[in-house]
This record gives structure tokens, C-alpha cells and sequence, in this order.
């Protein structure tokens, strides 16, 4: 039994004494107490007073009975409380007297000032950063234009204005400034501790900065080679497409939303250098028996293919209603058979000129907003499916109207998502979703289109081309990697991942046998995949920010491409069959 429970005569035999045995007790110590109390103060007048008033105060002095502590006949009371003493001092005092336990505790409190402040200042060194300062004053920007709903959102995406063709003369980096954190900080790559700080990076260490900016202006003379990138219309994949483009190559580019692509393409401010180059294909990749077409199409047009990225990817299911305010301008570009003026450089796969099935219209229609807008692409449309119970909620308390985040993206208000659902959270058609564009359709594209990647090696080789060579990236993710701790979360993209890497760990030498080489290659951390709610609050309150952004994401994916095709390759044949984070390999 727990002695605090205990009261009455099971206390007292508990703790060998009675309640009237305390209040003698007590009393006799509080007496004690007080005499010794008035013997200090007495003492102290009697210092202060000198020697005329000696004789009054030692009156005084006996007349309250200052010893009544220090009498010898209370030596026994005073031995009996000792240990009480040294236990109470102990606690109190570390085992010091109350002064040396000041005197130091104060340097401890000075430096804990110091250490606050020095965490401030390195706190402003980095908000200085390019990466980091350029992603606050876009958010601040936002902020200002929309109010309360922006005012959760956080500070990510790509620095464009240390990607685009402005800086690609600077691919040798810029001079860092010499700056030096307070404290030592730990990098994100190497894990190595390091004080100096980089002109871009915050999180990097001076030899991984420079390794990450170099390969950023990373490039390859690609004119006359064709490439087909999946999931090319916003973040990494856009990245990727854009750095294919500018280096001269013809980039196919697949999406469900081509016309709001095609716009955030030809916003780049160099686009009329490359952007007939461009070809988008609207594709839904849940849409297996549709991407078999995609690939019949490929096959019967182009004429090469040298680069195949499969890069789209669900890791954070959403809704209908996320992707509601881009039907408007996907059904009013009025597409026509053939396409023509902008359009054409959007198009659909053969059989997708019929009218979509009304499941896959889903009630898009059935709105004023979209009654007089025409006619929208089928992977458009494939967007308002109903798949699970909540996407039947059309509310604007999730997903508000005209808030758009960083990336031009609809804001997501919701508490739980993808990213933080356990096995059993997850609904069945999700699972299949993930598995179906994370795995599935990466195994149809490299295996329907490898007798054209192949051909295209040996036209090479015909041609006299020494190093003649075609490529295959599957764009990964440390989820996929069996060698890492795992959370008790998102299962799901796990497995998916996983599969992805398996299949270039067991066909990988077997496409090399004709010249084809496939590596999984993870992109680095460039997003929170918090809940906005979560991810908000670490930004604000820790100042998180992901280390690298998608122009770093795209530069570590077409590394082992503009490696392979540089005019003196360092190492023929190209690595392959190897999983690259950080552009070198590391564990399956």
C-alpha cells in the first residue's frame, strides 16, 4: 500500500510516532526558530549600535532568549535534525551554501543568455541565405495580398532566380561572404559538424555547398536528343523538364493539366528560346490501359528517345475539390481536332477525341461555372472522380476559393492527410492510386518504350557515336530505402517505393546490356508533407525550412544524364543499376 494513503493509527505505526508526539515536536523547533531568529537580529543591532549601547543590547539579548537553540541542553535536538539539515541542504543547494550556490548559478545564467543570443544571431544568418531569405519575402508577399488564410502558410519552393538562365553562366558558384555561425551546426548531407556559412545554403556544409551549387548550373549539350518526363507541371518535375529544355533537348512532357502547364511554361522569361521544344500530353497515370496507349503513341511518333524520367508521384492524396479551380482554364482553351495556335503544343493520346465517359466527367459539368466552357482533357476530368466518401465534399472550409499557396497551388486547411495516416487509415482505392502512379506506371513506360530507347542506342552506334547511350531515371525517395528506421506512417508510399527501386535494382542490367542505363535517384528533402496546420507551426515556431528546393531536386535527378552525356564522360560505361542520394550511391 502507498504510505500517502495511509491515515489515523496505520499512519502512526507507519511512521512510529503520534500525532500529538509531532505538534511537541514541532513546537519545540519553532521555538528554536524564533530564538534563534531574534539571537541574529540582536546581534546584528548590537554590531551597529557600538560600544555606548553594548550593555542595553545585551540586555535585551537575554531577555528574549537567544539561546535557546544554542544551549547545551538541546545538543541532542540539534544532532537528531543534523541529517534533516544536509538532506534539506542538498536538495536546496546542490550541497553548497545558499551564497556559493549563487555565485554559481550566475555564470550558468549568463551563459544561457549568451546562448540564446548567439542562436538569435545565427537565426538571422541564416534567414539571410539566398534559399532561405528568397522563400520569406515571397511568403511575406502572399501574406500581404491575402490575409488571414495565407497567414498559415510556409516559406518553400524553388529560388528562381538562382536557376534559370540568368545565373547559368555562374555554374562555377559565387564567392561565399565569410561569415561563421556561433554554433556549430550539422549538415544535411554529410552530417559533418561546420560553422562557416554559404552564400545560398544554410543547412550545408562548406564542401557540400559547393558540390550542390556546381551540379545545380549542371548541363549537357542534349540538342536532337528526346526526352519524356511524367508529372511535368508543377515542383520537381516542372524543374526537370525546364533544365532538359534549356539544355537544347526535345522534352515530352505528360500531365493531367496541360493547359496550366503550357501557361507555366511559357511564363519562363527565356521560354522563346526553347518552348518548341516543348510537347505536352495529357495523362492521367491511374489510368493504366490509357498509358498503354500513351506508349502505342510514342512509339509511332517519335523518332528517337534517348531520356525517359518517371518521375509523378502521390504521396499526398488529394481531393476534387483541390483541383476544382484549374477546370475552368483546362475546358475553356476550347480544344479542337487538330489542335492548333498554342494548343498544339498540348495533345491527347489516339481514342481520347471522344467524349470522356460520364464517370470520368464525373459532375464537372453539372456547375454554371463549367456549363459553357467546352470541352477539357479526359485526365482533367479524371480529377473530379469520387473515389472515397470525402471527396464528395465540396466545401470551401478545406480548400478555400482564390487561395493559392507559394507554388500557385491550392491551399490544403486539411488536419489530416496522407503523409500522417497508419496502416488501417488508409482507404483501399488510395492504396491503389499510390501504387498504380508510383510503381505500376513506371513499369509499363520503361518496358513499352524500351524497344525505342534501344533503338535509339544503336543508331548511335551506327552513326559513329563512341559513347552512345539512352537513360532511365525512377525518381525515388528515402521512404523506398529498407535500410532506414521507418515511422508508423504513410505505408503505403513505403511500399510504393520500395517496388520502384526493385524493379531498377532487377532489370537495371539487363536494360544495359543495350545501352539503356537505370538508376533510382531520391530528390532530396523539398517539402513538408505536414499537414499545413503541423508545418506551419514549425516553421514559425522552430523557423524550419527544407534544406534544398526542387532546382536542387531536378539537378540530383538528371546528374547521372548530363554525366552520361558530357563530351568526356569521367567513367564509360555510366553508373547504373544503383540507388543515388546526394549524388553518390547509397544503401537499397
Amino acid at each position: 500500500m502507498n504510505p500517502r494513503d495511509l491515515d489515523g493509527d496505520d499512519l502512526d505505526r507507519w511512521r512510529g510516532f503520534t500525532q500529538d508526539e509531532l505538534d511537541v515536536a514541532i513546537r519545540v523547533i519553532e521555538r528554536c526558530a524564533r530564538a534563534s531568529s531574534t539571537s541574529d537580529e540582536v546581534r546584528g543591532e548590537q554590531g551597529a549600535a557600538g560600544e555606548e549601547n553594548t550593555s542595553t543590547t545585551a540586555a535585551r539579548a537575554h531577555d528574549v532568549d537567544v539561546d535557546a537553540w544554542t544551549h547545551p541542553a538541546q545538543k541532542r535536538l540539534r544532532q537528531a535534525v543534523l541529517p534533516l539539515l544536509e538532506r534539506m541542504h542538498g536538495k536546496m543547494f546542490h550541497g553548497m551554501t545558499r551564497r556559493e550556490y549563487v555565485a554559481a548559478k550566475m555564470p550558468k545564467r549568463e551563459r544561457n543568455r549568451k546562448k540564446m543570443a548567439e542562436k538569435a544571431a545565427d537565426r538571422a544568418k541564416l534567414d539571410g541565405t539566398t534559399l532561405r531569405n528568397e522563400r520569406l519575402k515571397r511568403l511575406n508577399a502572399l501574406q500581404e495580398n491575402n490575409g488571414e488564410i495565407n497567414a498559415r502558410l510556409i516559406p518553400d519552393g524553388v529560388v528562381a532566380s538562382a536557376s534559370g538562365a540568368s545565373l547559368a553562366a555562374s555554374a562555377s558558384g559565387e564567392a561565399d561572404d565569410g561569415e561563421e555561425f556561433n554554433l556549430l551546426r550539422a549538415c544535411y548531407v554529410c552530417k559533418s559538424r561546420y560553422r562557416k556559412l554559404h552564400h545560398f545554403y544554410a543547412a550545408l556544409c562548406p564542401d557540400c555547398a559547393t558540390l550542390n551549387w556546381e551540379k545545380r548550373f549542371q548541363t549537357a549539350d542534349m540538342r536532337g536528343k528526346y526526352c519524356v518526363v511524367t508529372g511535368a507541371r508543377v515542383k520537381i518535375g516542372y524543374r526537370i523538364a525546364l533544365k532538359l529544355l534549356r539544355a537544347g533537348a526535345n522534352v515530352i512532357a505528360t500531365t493531367r493539366f496541360p493547359i496550366d502547364a503550357l501557361k507555366r511554361f511559357e511564363s519562363e522569361e527565356d521560354s522563346n528560346s526553347w518552348i518548341g521544344h516543348l510537347q505536352l500530353l495529357a495523362m492521367d497515370l491511374r489510368d493504366l490501359p490509357g498509358l498503354e496507349r500513351l506508349c502505342a503513341h510514342l512509339l509511332n511518333t517519335l523518332p528517337r528517345l534517348d531520356v525517359l524520367v518517371n518521375n509523378a508521384c502521390q504521396t499526398v492524396r488529394r481531393p476534387p475539390a483541390y483541383y476544382k479551380h484549374l477546370l475552368q482554364a483546362e475546358a475553356q482553351a476550347g480544344f479542337t481536332r487538330p489542335l492548333a495556335g498554342a494548343n498544339s503544343r498540348c495533345d491527347f493520346l489516339p481514342g481520347a477525341d471522344m467524349e470522356p465517359s460520364p464517370s470520368a466527367l464525373s459532375d464537372w459539368r453539372q456547375g454554371d461555372k463549367f456549363k459553357e466552357a467546352g470541352w477539357m482533357a479526359p485526365s482533367a476530368a479524371m480529377s473530379q472522380l469520387q473515389l472515397i466518401a470525402s471527396d464528395a465534399d465540396e466545401s470551401n472550409e478545406h480548400f478555400p476559393e482564390g487561395a493559392l499557396d507559394v507554388n500557385g497551388q491550392q491551399v490544403d486547411l486539411r488536419k489530416k492527410n496522407s503523409w500522417t495516416m497508419k496502416l488501417g487509415e488508409i482507404e483501399t482505392p488510395e492504396l491503389l492510386e499510390v501504387l498504380a502512379v508510383n510503381a505500376a506506371a513506371p513499369f509499363v513506360l520503361n518496358g513499352k518504350l524500351r524497344p525505342l530507347m534501344a533503338k535509339t542506342v544503336a543508331m548511335d552506334k551506327e552513326a559513329g557515336i563512341e559513347h552512345a547511350a539512352a537513360f532511365i531515371i525512377n525518381v525515388s525517395a528515402m521512404e523506398g530505402q529498407f535500410a532506414r528506421a521507418k515511422t508508423v506512417h504513410h505505408v503505403h508510399t513505403n511500399m510504393a517505393k520500395s517496388a520502384l527501386n526493385m524493379m531498377t535494382a532487377t532489370s537495371s542490367k539487363d536494360l544495359a546490356s543495350e545501352g539503356i542505363y537505370t538508376n533510382s535517384v531520391d530528390t532530396g528533402w523539398i517539402n513538408d508533407e505536414n499537414p499545413l496546420e503541423k508545418a506551419s507551426r514549425l516553421a514559425k515556431e522552430q523557423g524550419f525550412q527544407t534544406p534544398i528546393d526542387e532546382e536542387d531536386a531536378a539537378a540530383r535527378v538528371l546528374a547521372p544524364v548530363f554525366e552520361g552525356y558530357a563530351e568526356s564522360p569521367e567513367t564509360w560505361p555510366p553508373v547504373f543499376g544503383k540507388f543515388l542520394k546526394d549524388y553518390r550511391e547509397t544503401l537499397w
